[in-house]
């Protein structure tokens, strides 16, 4: 971890009078639980105001999570604060809408574990050995002698196990393990929040996941797999983008799959992709060709225009990367 920073974040959080943490939108376990665990954080080792800002809904997989002292960005546009931490954001864009609460705030404070992340803050905290932005808030406690808690260990906790597929992909170190199990001696309901995270698919969600299998795409001797999703298929299984969660994986764990994708619909001719791969392909390659970014195996873009054109160029590049 980078002490330099880690001290600057710390003499920064003792002279403030409020801060507000920001998560990304299209909130994934570790953004909610990187922003709640470091709330808790700053406000039991320091005395300025803490908002917990949301730039999206919470998904539903995360309601167990106790989000009543989050606020949607849309109640803060009239406020002002010391500082703007924003975690688990690769770049700024990835606030949508709420990306206008950086005005607001005299200096920006950035906490993140992406590889392509350009440093845009006035203090840096990004470190991308880290298996998530929840690990590095771990390692950050550590360093600074803030002591966790039951609820601390459980947002942490929730932030380091979504972002590692449950401890099974490859950004998952010795370092991961060690932190995860001081995190389990805090005493927290650790298998229902299991149960949750991974034991938990809606029935809608299996009806759209079949539909989606049986529409997949495969190229390269099997190599390269994937699939569409639109509008229409959501809202025949009265599904959300919240139920594609696991699908492109899922394609990325077939046998002979190196590379999968799966390209979503999110508005008329606006699209998202997202990548995943097998070590040692790598896929952040790719979504940079598309201007997007992400990690070596897990990376994702946004583009608009036509689907087909577009799901084209994307195989093309997928099987020239294989």
């Amino acid at each position: 971890m980078n002490k330099r920073e880690a001290n600057r974040l710390h003499e920064k959080l003792s002279h403030l009078d409020s801060v507000c943490i920001v998560s990304h939108a299209h909130p994934d376990g570790d953004s909610l639980g990187s922003l709640l665990g470091l709330a808790a954080l700053i406000e039991n080792h320091y005395h300025c105001r803490v908002e917990r800002v949301l730039s999206d809904s919470t998904p539903s997989r995360y309601a167990f999570m106790d989000t009543s002292k989050a606020v949607p960005f849309e109640t803060c546009l009239e406020k002002t604060y010391d500082a703007c931490i924003l975690v688990d954001c690769s770049d700024e864009n990835r606030l949508d809408d709420a990306k206008v609460l950086l005005e607001q705030a005299d200096s920006l404070i950035n906490i993140d574990h992406h590889r392509s992340n350009e440093s845009f803050g006035q203090i840096n905290l990004v470190e991308g050995d880290c298996s998530s932005t929840g690990e590095l808030i771990y390692q950050l406690a550590k360093y600074l002698n803030w002591k966790l808690d039951s609820e601390i260990a459980c947002n942490l906790y929730v932030a380091i196990a979504t972002d590692t597929g449950s401890f099974q992909y490859s950004n998952t170190s010795q370092k991961t393990h060690l932190a995860t199990a001081e995190l389990l001696s805090h005493p927290f309901e650790v298998d229902l929040v299991r149960e949750r995270l991974f034991q938990s698919e809606p029935l809608n969600k299996a009806k759209l996941f079949i539909t989606l299998v049986q529409s997949i795409i495969f190229s390269s001797d099997g190599q390269v797999g994937g699939c569409s999703v639109s509008q229409e298929n959501l809202n025949q299984f009265q599904a959300s983008y919240e139920d594609l969660d696991g699908v492109v994986e899922f394609i990325r764990n077939i046998e002979t799959v190196r590379i999968s994708y799966l390209i979503k619909e999110v508005g008329t001719n606006e699209f998202r992709a997202s990548l995943r791969s097998k070590p040692p392909t790598r896929v952040d390659k790719i979504a940079h060709q598309f201007g997007g970014g992400g990690h070596a195996y897990a990376a994702g873009l946004s583009f608009s225009g036509n689907l087909k054109q577009f799901q084209d160029q994307l195989i093309r590049a997928c099987e020239e990367a294989i």
